[in-house]
């Protein structure tokens, strides 16, 4: 600990008679946000007894119960589809086709075999592998979560020079294989990472920072990620179920025989796939972003080190607040994105089928608007990230969340932007090494069971590798980045309680990055 930061300290958290902080002086005017309520905090203006403003009250308010209802409706729609259709009756089949009833009832074909001793050995080595996919992706996960809290700032830099150097040694190659639009875009993309290098290296530090400090408060809370594995299973079941319902689907197709039936169709389930999925995402990222925020208000450093946090059970009480009151809120973004990547699918339709039928000019005009529509996303998808943030940190609905964001885009908007890239660099540099390490590691494997020989098994294990591995690190990626959203948005909104809460972190943070909006915003009357 440097002797700045340890004067922070001394200055910031006076000690008790007892050698903790003082803590009533410490949470000032956060209070309310500290009692053991499971209402969601909401942005207003009051003083506690002390005479200290605070931001936050407590609120039981429902947000965009509409978007709700909308979403529920939208279900039951599924359900009603799906009914329909496995109780219509579909054309019957050519018994003499090819694949019809004559073809199964030959007489003269083989008895069923009983299982023979190379299937049990196959079953064997297929569970093997899992088995070591599985616990591959999982040890290397843990090992890269570790490396993000002992070496962040070596990581955010290996990540530059990783993708500096895959992406111009790309470009020599397409260059000499004569691809000389591929290379020349490769090229300048390497370019602009050497930029971007020099521009963003004096915010290294801060996001160092941030990333050490949200790695220690997962650690405390493994619950977290825990969330992130019940998302991932929830996700799971609800693909199932869409699954059920578009195989409902398909049979009104097959028995209509309409083409504007088929498109309405297919349009509509691609719109419910892509909705379930944001939902379930953003509501795994409002939870975790709901115990990272009981973290930064209400946990105190103690002259330990340690930091006492006076709420029991954060991940449970923020899991309650992102079902019921912020539950409208996150189905209303989530729409908002489900919609854009719907219109992205039909663009990218109206694409493909245009280049089957040779029409250059639709074929042009649609690839114009799927990249329109991708970059639309893409926007959208940033902000939805902060303006969630501020759902789960201050119970929001979800337009003045958005509004929000955007006036704290336009306040701290380089940082943000900066801090969001530097941090997905790593967590991307942690995706190849995981990937790529476990699927070297089922690869060994399969050499050691000397399966090497059979090709298709060998790809098709590796791809599984590598796939499994992402799934795995991408639940841990989805705990960072919520994380240091959360730690961004309340440090922008609301530095003085990290100064009052955490003066060393709060000393050090303005010692790696002085720049950073360290002023609240005005509390609104």
């Amino acid at each position: 600990m440097s002797s700045k930061h340890k004067a922070a300290e001394d200055a910031a958290s006076r000690p008790t008679s007892g050698g903790l902080p003082n803590y009533e002086a410490a949470v000032g005017g956060h209070r309310d946000f500290m009692e053991e309520s499971d209402a969601a905090p909401l942005l207003g203006h009051k003083e506690d007894e002390d005479g200290n403003a605070t931001k936050f009250t407590n609120a039981t308010t429902y947000k965009d119960v509409w978007a709700t209802i909308l979403f529920l409706v939208h279900l039951v729609i599924l359900a009603v589809i799906a009914y329909i259709g496995f109780n219509t009756e579909l054309p019957p089949y050519d018994d003499n086709g090819p694949s019809g009833p004559s073809r199964l009832k030959n007489e003269d074909s083989a008895p069923p075999t009983s299982p023979t001793p190379e299937a049990g050995n196959g079953l064997r080595s297929f569970v093997t592998l899992a088995g070591t996919a599985v616990a591959g992706g999982f040890g290397l996960s843990l090992l890269y979560f570790w490396a993000i809290e002992r070496f962040a700032s070596k990581l955010i830099k290996i990540s530059f020079v990783v993708n500096t150097a895959v992406s111009g040694m790309l470009a020599f190659y397409y260059l000499i294989i004569g691809n000389f639009i591929a290379g020349f875009f490769l090229g300048i993309y390497a370019i602009i990472h050497l930029i971007y290098y020099v521009v963003y290296r004096a915010h290294i530090p801060f996001t160092t920072l941030m990333l050490q400090t949200v790695t220690t408060v997962t650690k405390r809370y493994p619950a977290t990620i825990f969330t992130g594995v019940i998302g991932l299973f929830v996700q799971i079941l609800l693909s199932a179920g869409w699954t059920v319902a578009a195989a409902g689907a398909w049979r009104i197709v097959q028995a209509k025989k309409n083409d504007d039936i088929q498109h309405a169709i297919t349009i509509y389930f691609v719109f419910s796939l892509y909705w379930l999925s944001q939902v379930v995402r953003n509501t795994v990222h409002v939870t975790v972003c709901g115990v990272f925020a009981s973290y930064y208000f209400t946990g105190v450093s103690n002259v330990d080190g340690s930091v006492t946090v006076n709420v029991r059970n954060p991940t449970a009480k923020s899991a309650k607040r992102a079902l019921t009151t912020s539950f409208g809120s996150i189905v209303f973004g989530s729409l908002i994105i489900a919609l854009i990547q719907t219109l992205r699918f039909v663009a990218r339709q109206v694409r493909s089928n245009a280049n089957q039928e040779g029409n250059n000019a639709v074929a042009l005009v649609a690839a114009c608007l799927e990249c329109l529509i991708a970059m639309l996303e893409g926007i959208i998808d940033f902000v939805n990230i902060y303006a969630f943030t501020q759902v789960a940190v201050y119970g929001k609905s979800y337009m003045e969340a958005a509004r929000d964001t955007w006036a704290l885009i336009q306040r701290s908007g380089v940082e943000l932007i900066i801090n969001d890239d530097l941090t997905r660099g790593v967590l991307g540099l942690g995706s190849i090494f995981v990937g790529a390490v476990n699927t070297f590691i089922v690869y060994i494997a399969l050499n050691i069971m000397s399966l090497t020989e059979n090709t298709p098994a060998v790809v098709i294990s590796m791809i599984f590798a590598f796939v499994l591995a992402l799934v795995q690190f991408s639940i841990l990626c989805e705990t960072i980045h919520s994380g240091v959203a959360t730690t961004f948005v309340c440090l922008a909104e609301d530095p003085d309680a990290l100064n009052r809460t955490k003066p060393e972190l709060y000393a050090a943070i303005r010692e790696t990055y002085p720049g950073v909006a360290l002023t609240s915003r005005p509390i609104e009357v």
